[in-house]
């Protein structure tokens, strides 16, 4: 049997869901793919958890949501952080959530680019690094001839970007139109239909997980905007 050796790169809301979806759906994948994936190493900002026989991904939340860090993992954790938890193991896919940054695109852009030099697949939630450098990460992937996939950084339950390519692949695109971010839809509508105010709709919202705790790429357009870029390109 073929197996996936995978690391989660950032293991704030997105990378932590990952790992809950993979500890479901591992068992579903390995039935219709014949391929069993085992997440090698997990990351957050400042520490990880690494061994090559694979960690337990619902150990992993626990441990980042109890203790804050994921060198607190048993007999697993680490200090190692950033792009040096790349070369720490083996490993044949890297899993990209780190959070969006619009100002340079980092850490995004340079995990990506050194898992590309490495020969590694990569899958990405970010959208940093396709909002600002789109053609390079692009053209970097398919100079190192390996797989990049982002449908996550647009509409993550609505494949758009693949139906697209793949399924509307003899069609001209002239036009797109959507809701772009689900949180301001949230904050708008829910003003609308009941005339609260703006504050009290995003601190509900913030409650509820819904916008984030610093809700500016929301509120302030970026997110939309960085959505529209990819999107076109």
């Amino acid at each position: 049997m073929d197996e996936c050796r995978v690391i989660i790169m950032g293991f704030g809301s997105v990378g932590q869901g990952v790992a809950n979806a993979l500890s479901m759906k591992k068992d579903l994948i390995k039935d219709k793919t014949g391929i069993a994936v085992k997440v090698v190493a997990a990351a957050d900002s400042s520490s990880s958890a690494i061994s090559q026989d694979g960690l337990d991904e619902l150990l992993l939340v626990k441990t980042k949501n109890e203790e804050g860090k994921l060198s607190a993992y048993p007999e697993f954790g680490s200090d190692v952080s950033g792009a040096d938890v790349l070369d720490a193991v083996e490993y044949d896919c890297l899993i990209e959530a780190t959070p969006t940054n619009i100002k340079d695109a980092e850490p995004a852009l340079s995990l990506t680019l050194k898992a590309f030099e490495q020969g590694k697949d990569v899958v990405t939630s970010n959208k940093g690094h396709l909002a600002l450098k789109f053609k390079e990460v692009v053209g970097a992937a398919e100079k190192a001839g390996v797989e990049f996939k982002y449908e996550a950084s647009v509409g993550g339950s609505m494949p758009i970007i693949n139906f697209t390519r793949d399924t509307l692949a003899s069609c001209e695109i002239k036009s797109i139109k959507g809701i772009l971010n689900g949180t301001t839809n949230y904050i708008l509508s829910r003003m609308t239909s009941e005339g609260s105010d703006y504050e009290v709709i995003l601190k509900e919202s913030q409650d509820l997980g819904i916008a984030e705790t610093d809700p500016t790429q929301d509120v302030e357009g970026i997110d939309a905007a960085c959505k529209t870029v990819i999107l076109a390109n």
